[in-house]
């Protein structure tokens, strides 16, 4: 499993995964908890993309098409 790596943000996404999967410690993440996770960020990501205001992301702007 990943562990803490010293780097503000990677750390903060790994602590994140670990509270949304509901556990206290990194370690006790699985792949299922990944997957969740995915789920989720691809799910709210859709729901941005189609609420018409468009978005700017990391890859470039989203006009909600």
């Amino acid at each position: 499993m990943p562990s803490f790596t010293g780097h503000p943000l990677v750390d903060v996404v790994l602590a994140t995964i670990t509270a949304f999967a509901g556990k206290t410690r990194r370690e006790d993440l699985t792949k299922k908890d990944y997957d969740a996770i995915v789920g989720y960020v691809h799910w709210k990501g859709k729901k941005l993309e189609n609420s018409g205001g468009g978005f700017k992301t990391a890859v470039g702007k989203h006009n909600g098409a």
